[in-house]
């Protein structure tokens, strides 16, 4: 039987709440439109998102019920994130980071990419050496 997958974005981060609002309703507006090929010509939801503001109300609803992911918004919780992972192992935890740092390597799993986005990992803020 086909199940929606339940999927947890914690709003915290180094900036405000506020901050990071617009871009997590982007994703969950882009998420929750994906519908997935059921039973005979039934269709069903991929996903549901739900938005909390804290790490607790996150652990919150991962004991209450099945939570298929979790995502972190902000590299500053990647410690945080890592932790989460070890003590709920079958839950997939990601960590979205928003800036670069310069002079620090940048993890990419290619599989996540599509050539617009390695096009845009490239050449976004390359500078020629002068």
């Amino acid at each position: 039987m086909e199940q929606t997958r339940q999927i947890i974005f914690i709003n915290k981060g180094a900036l405000s709440p506020a901050h990071y609002h617009s871009w997590i309703e982007s994703q969950k507006t882009a998420i929750e439109k994906v519908l997935l090929k059921g039973e005979g010509d039934k269709t069903y939801y991929a996903a549901q998102v739900q938005v909390v503001e804290s790490v607790d109300a996150a652990e919150e609803l991962v004991n209450a019920g099945w939570i298929y992911s979790v995502v972190f918004i902000s590299v500053d919780m990647a410690h945080t994130a890592e932790r989460f992972q070890t003590q709920h192992p079958n839950i997939r935890v990601f960590c979205m980071y928003g800036a670069v740092l310069q002079g620090r390597v940048t993890y990419l799993d290619k599989l996540w990419l599509d050539e617009v986005g390695i096009i845009q990992m490239v050449f976004t803020g390359h500078r020629e050496n002068s």
